[in-house]
């Protein structure tokens, strides 16, 4: 890994390192040696200065491709980029790889989560919850991308997108159960910053039934919101 970045390999547009990794890429190896080569690479790849080499990489890999060892540290270096706080890079790199996952739901939809983020802190709320969006039309079963689509609708601006979000939650939930009522409660809020009586009177009456079960604060949220229901 010491090689000279000088030299390139016109071909495949290699430098020095890559070229060294590749080569070393025998069929021969075991998976542990396979993810110390690829977790050596994904470094010297990043290292870069032009700084797009990753990204060719991850662009380049096959569609629908399962390789565990590749998979493993891809996902474990990005999430290295979510601890160290470089959500541009993250955002790009897991854009390039998202498409390349769809023979791996679970896989992908770990991934669409670190990009979401990495768009929200850096302040891209409307790109946000277009990822939002398109995780849950890739997978409309999940209910974490329920979770992340209402949240995020919520925290750009599109109350009622929220507000339907976190009602087809609470509808996959028993009613009085925790889960329903922390997420009732927060619909309840909702509908009456969209100052929808009747909605907020109906699920007022629907949460007043469990009272005895709510928290202090949430009792208290109660008597105030909708105060004026019949």
């Amino acid at each position: 890994f010491q090689a000279e970045d000088g030299i390139r390999d016109d071909l495949e547009g290699l430098v020095g390192s890559e070229m060294c990794i590749r080569d070393r890429a025998h069929p021969d190896l075991n998976a542990s040696q396979a993810r110390v080569l690829i977790w050596s690479q994904l470094r010297v790849l990043d290292g870069q200065e032009s700084g797009d080499a990753l990204l060719r990489f991850v662009a380049g890999l096959p569609q629908g491709g399962e390789n565990a060892p590749l998979d493993h540290e891809l996902f474990a270096f990005l999430r290295e980029l979510q601890g160290e706080g470089r959500y541009d890079r993250l955002a790009a790199l897991s854009q390039q790889w998202l498409p390349k996952l769809e023979t791996q739901p679970q896989l992908q939809r770990q991934v669409w989560f670190l990009r979401i983020e990495a768009l929200r802190e850096q302040g891209q709320e409307a790109e946000a919850l277009d990822a939002s969006r398109d995780l849950l039309a890739a997978h409309p079963d999940s209910g974490n991308a329920w979770r992340v689509l209402a949240e995020q609708s919520e925290a750009s601006g599109d109350l009622f997108g929220a507000e339907r979000a976190w009602a087809h939650i609470a509808a996959a939930e028993p009613e009085g159960s925790p889960l329903w009522l922390e997420v009732s409660m927060h619909r309840l809020r909702l509908l009456a910053r969209l100052d929808a009586a009747d909605r907020g009177c109906k699920l007022r009456e629907d949460i007043g039934v469990y009272n005895h079960l709510l928290e202090a604060q949430y009792q208290q949220d109660l008597q105030s919101l909708f105060g004026d229901c019949p």
